[in-house]
């Protein structure tokens, strides 16, 4: 998902999206501070990651056609 992220980084944030509500608590009580610290540092690295791909995606739209489809509804 993230270029920057290696393949155990990438196995962890695998855990982290998959794992039930259960599973993730019994994980929790036994995570230390810094555990915990990674594994938001992994999320939010793949949020943005998400993020950058969904505005990339915007730009390819031709926004001057749907401009111009809304503005048909105005014209006679």
């Amino acid at each position: 998902m993230c270029n920057s992220m290696n393949s155990r980084d990438k196995n962890n944030l695998k855990f982290l999206l998959n794992a039930s509500p259960e599973i993730l608590f019994e994980w929790y009580l036994q995570s230390s501070a810094d555990d915990r610290a990674y594994a938001e540092e992994l999320l939010t690295q793949a949020s943005v990651a998400l993020t950058m791909q969904h505005l990339e995606s915007l730009d390819n739209i031709d926004h001057t056609d749907i401009a111009s489809n809304y503005l048909k509804k105005f014209q006679r």
